[in-house]
C-alpha cells in the first residue's frame, strides 16, 4: 500500500509540474524570438512537439516495456507478446526515462534563456512584445457601439 501511495504521489507531482511549467516555457519562447517571428516560432514548436512526442514517445516507452519483460508468448500469427513483466524494473525505467526527458527539456530551456539574457544584458527590463499604434486617429462608435477608426 505504501508503494502505491508513493507512486500516486510521484505521478501527481509529475503531472502538476508538467502543466505548471508550460506558461514559463511559452514566455521563454516568446521573449527569445522577435515579434514578427513569434507566430512561426509557436507553429514550429507545436510541430516539433507533435512529431517528436507522438511518434518517438510510444516507440521509446514500448522499448522500455519490452526490456522489462520476463516471459514472452508467441501467438498463431507469429506475433510476440509479453505475458509477465518485471514491475520494479519497468517502474524504475519509466521513472528514469521521464526524469531524463525533463532534464533534457530543462537544459534546452536554460540554454535559450541564458542566450537571450546575453543578447539583452544591457537592458534593465524585459522589452514588451507589443505593437505601437498611432493614437492620433479619432475613435468613433457606430450605432451598434462598435469602435471604428477613421
Amino acid at each position: 500500500m505504501a508503494i502505491f501511495a508513493l507512486t500516486m504521489t510521484g505521478a501527481t507531482f509529475v503531472v502538476f509540474f508538467t502543466a505548471f511549467i508550460q506558461v514559463p516555457l511559452l514566455q521563454v519562447l516568446l521573449y527569445s524570438v522577435p515579434l514578427r517571428y513569434q507566430n512561426m516560432a509557436l507553429a514550429l514548436r507545436q510541430t516539433i512537439v507533435r512529431v517528436l512526442g507522438q511518434t518517438t514517445g510510444p516507440l521509446l516507452f514500448g522499448f522500455v516495456f519490452d526490456q522489462s519483460c520476463l516471459v514472452w508468448l508467441t501467438d498463431c500469427y507469429n506475433r510476440r507478446t509479453c505475458k509477465v513483466y518485471n514491475n520494479r524494473r519497468m517502474g524504475l525505467s519509466m521513472a528514469l526515462s521521464g526524469f531524463f526527458t525533463r532534464l533534457i527539456s530543462g537544459i534546452a530551456c536554460g540554454i535559450v534563456y541564458f542566450n537571450w539574457k546575453l543578447k539583452h544584458s544591457d537592458q534593465n527590463e524585459i522589452p514588451s512584445n507589443t505593437v505601437r499604434t498611432n493614437t492620433d486617429d479619432p475613435i468613433h462608435k457606430n450605432e451598434n457601439v462598435e469602435i471604428t477608426r477613421l
